[in-house]
C-alpha cells in the first residue's frame, strides 16, 4: 500500500489530464550514476538492447519501486497496473539531430520474430497505458532533450501535419531537461519529439517503459478533495474542454454522474454527425462529445456512420470512423446493445473490429457483451480478434477464452492475449494458477521470441515465478 502523501490531487490528475504529462525525481543520486553506467557498457558492448533493458539493468527496478514514482503511477492508472513488457533504450549521440513531432503506438506487423511490437486498432481519450520516460543522466538543452506539446495528446494525425513541416520547434512544445533520474510520466498519446541537435560530448540517454492499468476506475486512486469537474477556463476550444471533463469523469469511476447528462440537445444529432467530418480537430472533439451528452438518440445515426466508412488503408485512422467511435465510447452503456450487434452481424470487417474495439474503451458497462466478444475470437479478420482480445483483458472477463486465444495462428493475436490474460488475471487469486500454466506454455513453445518474452513479463507481473 503507497503512502498517501506520495498520491497526486485532484489539481495534480486534472492538470495530467489537460497537459498529457508530469514530471517526477526519485531522490537515488548514486543510482542514477550506476544506471547511466550500465546503460552505457551495454550500447558499447552490445548495442541497443531493446525490451531486455531491464533485466540488463535490474536497478532500473529500483527506480519504479520508489514511493515517489510509485504514487504518481497509482493516482493515474490504479492501485494495481502492470510494467508492460515493452521497453526501449534511447541513445543520442553527440552531433545526432532530432527528429518530427509523433505518437508512438500504432505498427501493422512485427518486423522479425524476435523484435516488433503490437498497437491498438486506434487511439483512444480515456488513457489505460501511460509511458514513462527516465533519464539517468543530467538533461540539458544543449543535449537535445525530449520535447512534447502540451495538451494535444487528444489530436490525430491529420491535426498535426503541420507541425511536421520540419523539425521540432521549441516554441510550440515544452523541453524535458532536469537533474539525473529525471521521469516524465506521459499520456500513452502524447505528441513528442527528440528535438534538436545533440550539441553537447556525452550521450544522451532516454529509457521508455510502459505502464498499464488493470482494472476499470471504480473511484479515485488519488487524493481526491472533491472536485466535481474540471476547471475549463483555460480550455482553448469547447471540444477540449469537453474531453477533459469526460476523461476525469471517466477517472473517477463516476459512470452514474456521466448517465445523467445525456439527453441534451437531441435535437442537433444531424449537424453533429455532419460535424464529425470537420476540417478543424477542435470542432470534431466537440462534436464528438456534444453526441456524446446527446445519448441514446445518437446510437444509430452514429452505427449508420460506420456501415457508410469504406475501408481504412493499411489501418490507419480514418477521422470519420475513429470520431464516431469516439462519440460512442462517450455515450456508454447505451451504445453496448448496437454495438454488439455490429460485432455479431455480417458488417465489414472494419466495422467488426471498431465494435469490438469500442466495446473494450466502454469498459464494465460492456459486460452483457462479452458472450459475443468471445464469440468473435473466431471471426476470420484478425484485427477482429486482435481487438476483441483487448476488450475481455480491459473489462477482466473471458480468461477462459483469452487462453484459448493464446494458440491463435495470428502472431499478433497470441501477443494481445498474452497482455490481456495478465490484465484480467492480476490480483485474482482464483484465476492465477490456471493462467500461469497456459502462460508457462506459451513462455516455452511459441515460435516467436517477443511472445515468449512477453509471456515470462506476463507471469511476472501476476506475481508466478516464470522459473518454476
Amino acid at each position: 500500500m503507497i503512502d498517501q502523501q506520495y498520491l497526486l490531487n485532484d489539481e495534480e490528475v486534472q492538470n495530467f489530464i489537460k497537459n498529457g504529462y508530469i514530471t517526477v525525481h526519485p531522490d537515488l543520486p548514486d543510482l542514477h550514476e550506476e544506471i547511466y553506467r550500465e546503460t552505457a557498457a551495454i550500447f558499447e558492448k552490445e548495442g541497443d538492447p531493446r525490451n531486455h533493458i531491464l533485466q540488463k539493468v535490474p536497478a532500473l527496478r529500483q527506480v519504479f519501486a520508489h514511493p515517489t514514482v510509485r504514487g504518481v503511477l497509482t493516482s493515474l492508472l490504479g492501485p494495481n497496473y502492470m510494467m508492460h513488457p515493452h521497453r526501449h533504450a534511447h541513445m543520442k549521440q553527440p552531433g545526432q539531430k532530432g527528429g518530427a513531432w509523433h505518437q508512438d503506438g500504432r505498427s501493422k506487423h512485427f518486423t522479425t520474430k524476435d523484435h516488433g511490437w503490437l498497437f491498438e486498432w486506434r487511439r483512444h481519450h480515456r488513457f489505460r497505458s501511460v509511458w514513462a520516460w527516465y533519464y539517468p543522466q543530467e538533461v540539458t538543452e544543449d543535449m537535445g532533450p525530449t520535447a512534447v506539446i502540451p495538451g494535444v495528446q487528444y489530436y490525430d494525425l491529420e491535426s498535426m501535419r503541420h507541425y511536421n513541416n520540419a523539425y521540432a520547434d521549441p516554441k510550440i512544445g515544452a523541453l524535458l531537461c532536469g537533474k539525473a533520474g529525471t521521469i516524465t510520466i506521459g499520456h500513452y498519446h502524447q505528441w513528442h519529439s527528440s528535438w534538436g541537435t545533440n550539441h553537447s560530448n556525452k550521450n544522451r540517454y532516454m529509457i521508455k517503459f510502459l505502464l498499464t492499468r488493470t482494472e476499470e476506475p471504480q473511484q479515485p486512486s488519488w487524493n481526491a478533495n472533491g472536485m466535481i469537474s474540471t476547471d475549463t477556463n483555460d480550455a482553448p476550444t469547447p471540444g477540449q474542454g469537453a474531453v477533459w471533463n469526460h476523461v476525469w469523469g471517466w477517472l473517477k469511476g463516476d459512470n452514474a454522474a456521466m448517465e445523467k447528462n445525456r439527453g441534451r440537445n437531441g435535437n442537433h444529432v444531424s449537424e453533429l454527425i455532419a460535424a464529425l467530418r470537420d476540417t478543424s480537430a477542435p470542432a470534431r472533439l466537440n462534436a464528438v462529445y456534444a453526441l456524446g451528452a446527446i445519448g441514446e438518440s445518437a446510437v444509430d445515426p452514429l452505427i449508420e456512420v460506420l456501415r457508410q466508412t469504406a475501408e481504412p488503408v493499411e489501418t490507419t485512422e480514418e477521422p470519420i470512423l475513429t470520431h464516431a467511435a469516439y462519440a460512442l465510447s462517450a455515450i456508454g452503456a447505451a451504445a453496448v446493445p448496437a454495438l454488439t450487434s455490429v460485432l455479431n452481424d455480417d458488417a465489414a470487417w472494419w466495422m467488426r473490429a471498431t465494435a469490438a474495439d469500442t466495446l473494450g474503451d466502454i469498459g464494465e458497462p460492456t459486460a452483457e457483451a462479452v458472450p459475443t466478444l468471445i464469440q468473435a475470437l473466431d471471426d476470420s479478420s484478425e484485427w477482429v480478434r486482435r481487438n476483441a482480445v483487448n476488450a475481455l483483458g480491459t473489462i477482466g472477463e473471458g480468461t477462459e477464452a483469452l487462453k484459448t486465444a493464446l494458440k491463435d495462428d495470428h502472431p499478433l493475436v497470441r501477443c494481445n492475449a498474452v497482455n490481456a490474460l495478465a490484465r484480467a488475471c492480476k490480483g485474482v487469486d482464483t484465476e492465477i494458477d490456471a493462467a500461469s500454466r497456459a502462460l508457462s506454455t506459451v513462455m516455452y513453445d511459441d515460435e516467436y521470441a517477443i511472445i515468449r518474452e512477453y509471456a515470462i513479463a506476463a507471469l511476472e507481473e501476476i506475481d508466478i515465478d516464470a522459473s518454476n
